[in-house]
């Protein structure tokens, strides 16, 4: 069985700075899922569609928690 990543984002962090995408707007990571899921649609190699999927799915990761933040701080 394969290790559980702790976040959806784990196997990326070795080619980003750490967390970098806490500066994006809860908006600017809305527009990414947008985006590729309708990049998806339009795709005509399906490995290629799935993968814009996985990253669509892994901004809204980053929109939930950055959703989550928000709310915690407002507390």
């Amino acid at each position: 069985m394969a290790k559980k990543k702790a976040t959806p984002t784990e196997g990326d962090n070795k080619d980003y700075i750490p967390e970098i995408w806490k500066e994006y707007t809860i908006e600017e990571l809305m527009w990414w899922v947008i985006n590729l899921t309708r990049r998806a649609t339009h795709r005509l190699n399906k490995e290629k569609a799935l993968e814009d999927i996985e990253n669509a799915n892994n901004y809204l990761w980053m929109m939930s928690e950055a959703v989550k933040e928000e709310i915690a701080d407002e507390s």
